[in-house]
């Protein structure tokens, strides 16, 4: 399929940049593109579909995971032949660039919920170099840590260093210094990052930008009409095991030509520098 190049605004906050010489990072990106809803007005998808095909295209991420994907995105965004794999119902989609081989490809369905959870898991070859890609969307509350706990025993015996990226729907700090104080507690602070931390692995924001303020949600709200949370607010994560190094994130704030997000999240992209020879698969830490 043929598109037209579209005006797309793509606004950083909070952001090193991507980074000048991108021959020996790897990209990886997260993005909830948001369902297809009927009642989403404006924002609905056949209003959104070209200039966020476009976008995925010029970001050009290695490894992408994407959430929320229906059939019929699904359908479009696969048009441009690149390398994929879907976990419907869960409606989780693996992306990659046609330069990484796919050694080994699975889906774990994760419990609880009343709407499907999934991982897809990917051991990759990107230029000499190896690892495995995660693609998940989880749920918030007590639900994602069990599901969490679920993913890191699928990972066992996969090769390092494990990159893990999705849409954890609960916020990354540990659990003494949530920011949420309200009903919405149980939810955001749910100790899920707190176990990856556990085992090992390094959120790739924190460890470029600190404690810096960063939010991934939209609300179908322009920039300038957003509310911008003073603190750090990312549902939206991507995390690695130490051997993957974080040179460069950004969460980027992709807008269609009528100045609409292209979804009710925003993505986020991390650039990492893996290690030339594989290192030996190792069990989480408990």
């Amino acid at each position: 399929m043929v598109r037209s190049m579209l005006p797309l605004v793509v606004l950083a906050a909070a952001s090193s940049g991507a980074p000048e010489v991108q021959d020996d990072l790897l990209q990886v990106m997260t993005f909830n593109i948001r369902w297809p809803a009927p009642t989403d007005g404006p924002n609905q998808w056949r209003f959104r579909r070209e200039a966020m095909a476009e976008y995925l295209v010029a970001a050009d991420p290695q490894l992408a995971a994407l959430q929320e994907v229906a059939g019929v995105q699904l359908a479009y965004l696969a048009a441009d032949g690149r390398p994929h794999r879907w976990a419907p119902p869960a409606n989780v989609l693996m992306r990659s660039a046609r330069d990484v081989a796919w050694v080994r490809t699975e889906t774990v369905a994760l419990p609880g919920g009343d709407y499907p959870r999934a991982a897809v898991l990917v051991a990759f070859e990107w230029r000499g170099r190896r690892g495995t890609f995660v693609a998940a969307h989880l749920n918030g509350g007590p639900e994602g840590l069990a599901q969490v706990e679920r993913l890191l025993a699928r990972l066992v015996g996969w090769p390092r260093p494990w990159i893990v990226a999705g849409d954890f729907n609960a916020f990354t700090q540990p659990e003494d210094r949530c920011p949420v104080l309200d009903r919405y507690r149980v939810v955001l602070c749910n100790r899920a990052a707190d176990r990856l931390r556990a085992a090992g692995f390094v959120d790739a924001w924190a460890a470029v930008h600190g404690e810096a303020p960063g939010s991934t949600g939209t609300g179908f709200e322009p920039p300038e009409d957003r509310w911008w949370p003073p603190f750090d607010a990312r549902i939206d994560w991507i995390m690695a095991t130490p051997e993957a190094v974080p040179v460069a994130v950004e969460i980027d704030d992709p807008l269609t030509p009528a100045d609409r997000p292209l979804s009710d999240h925003r993505p986020v992209r991390a650039w990492f520098r893996l290690p030339g020879p594989a290192p030996t698969a190792r069990s989480p830490g408990t």
